[in-house]
């Protein structure tokens, strides 16, 4: 009899649902379960393994994953799956390969003027490009033959101990002169640059959070908000902020943690 109701009540349940609109299919999927169905779909499209980091409900048929390729942790991107296992919906794979040449490509120079410091390419969007059958191998330039890089962004993590050591004019150059060339030479047309000095706390957080993912979270977002930043543009490959500016923004970051340190 107990049974009978547990099964009666379960029935109700079902049916209350339905008459809801909702799809049960939601009340039913785990996050491990969609982590595998994205490792299938993924290793089903391209041929090799993934990990999957995290995975959350887009839709009733799609959900997304943040993801990297088994053999290249520093590539993370993310992909819209079907839930029913039946595929891609569309991912960012390329894009992130792309991301991380940048990055590789601009780091070095960067590490020349702050020796502690984490940098960052963000992922252009997957929607509505060109698809490239193996990623993996896709260079900058190939990239850029198939689809335009309108925007992209580049963060800069920077310890923030190293903030009073620096020539603010050495700054400036590094990034109106060099950075600028490298950015002409890649032919990226439009890449913002923000600059965040950070403490070590945060600096280990911050390479630990985007080991995982590809966009920021309320929590992350929030942390970066009370950090101390300088940002810029090259619209059409040109720097958007002066000498002067630079200085005087830099200046007052500056002051600023000298003040934070006083406190503490």
């Amino acid at each position: 009899m107990k049974g009978h109701k547990i099964r009666l009540l379960a029935i109700l349940l079902l049916f209350g649902i339905l008459l809801c609109g909702c799809n049960v299919s939601n009340y039913i999927y785990t996050e491990d379960s969609l982590k595998k169905v994205a490792e299938k779909s993924l290793k089903k499209k391209y041929g090799e393994e993934f990990v999957v980091h995290s995975a959350w409900a887009k839709n009733a048929e799609v959900f997304y994953a943040d993801c990297s390729p088994k053999n290249n942790s520093e590539i993370v991107f993310r992909a819209d799956v079907y839930k029913s296992g039946k595929g891609v919906y569309a991912d960012g794979y390329v894009q992130g390969v792309v991301a991380n040449s940048i990055n590789e490509f601009l780091e070095p120079d960067i590490k020349l003027l702050y020796e502690n410091c984490y940098t960052r390419v963000s992922p252009p969007s997957y929607y509505n490009v060109y698809q490239f059958e193996n990623p993996k191998n896709v260079t900058i330039s190939e990239y850029l033959e198939k689809n335009e890089l309108d925007y992209v962004g580049y963060n800069i993590f920077v310890l923030d101990t190293e903030c009073d050591k620096l020539n603010i004019d050495n700054e400036y150059n590094l990034f109106s002169q060099k950075i600028l060339k490298d950015i002409r030479e890649r032919r990226i047309p439009s890449m913002a640059v923000t600059v965040y000095f950070v403490d070590d706390r945060m600096y280990e957080y911050t390479k630990a959070y985007y080991s995982t993912h590809t966009t920021y979270d309320s929590d992350f977002d929030q942390q970066l908000e009370i950090c101390e930043k300088m940002w810029w543009g090259y619209p059409e490959n040109n720097i958007n902020i002066s000498r002067e500016q630079f200085h005087e923004l830099r200046t007052v970051i500056q002051e600023n943690l000298s003040k934070m340190k006083e406190v503490q």
